[in-house]
């Protein structure tokens, strides 16, 4: 047994570390948790307001959209109130656009979305339909 013993001690004081276990935590931790920037998703796009922010439950009340990094995105974007396609009617600047949105009901209040390729970007309950 003493044998056995120092058997033991003699193989835990080799200067090898021990393989390590598939699936196993690696016993050397390194933090990798600096401050890294991941791109955002919708590649910089961003819609920041819409305004006006009523229309005409008729449909046809162009307005401006506002955001950020607009303009590569534009030509083939289309542009939605709640569930119902609306019209990128100019390109203004990288920041705006106008648009024209299409018929609703009046007193219900809807999300305004941009929807690209590779993404799309929204601007939570933005729009409401008026009756005039």
């Amino acid at each position: 047994m003493k044998l056995a013993l120092i058997a033991l001690l003699v193989g835990c004081a080799s200067s090898k570390p021990p393989a390590p276990t598939p699936g196993a935590a690696s016993p050397i931790a390194i933090n990798n948790r600096a401050k890294k920037e991941e791109p955002a998703a919708t590649g910089g796009v961003k819609i920041t307001a819409i305004a006006p922010a009523q229309g005409d439950a008729a449909g046809g009340s162009y307005l401006e959209l506002t955001g950020t990094r607009l303009l590569p995105i534009a030509q083939s974007a289309k542009i939605y109130f709640g569930g119902t396609e609306g019209e990128i009617v100019r390109i203004s600047s990288d920041s705006e656009l106008i648009v024209q949105a299409p018929a609703g009901t009046a007193g219900e209040v809807v999300d305004v979305r941009v929807v690209y390729e590779g993404g799309e970007v929204k601007l939570p309950h933005a729009f409401t339909y008026v009756a005039k």
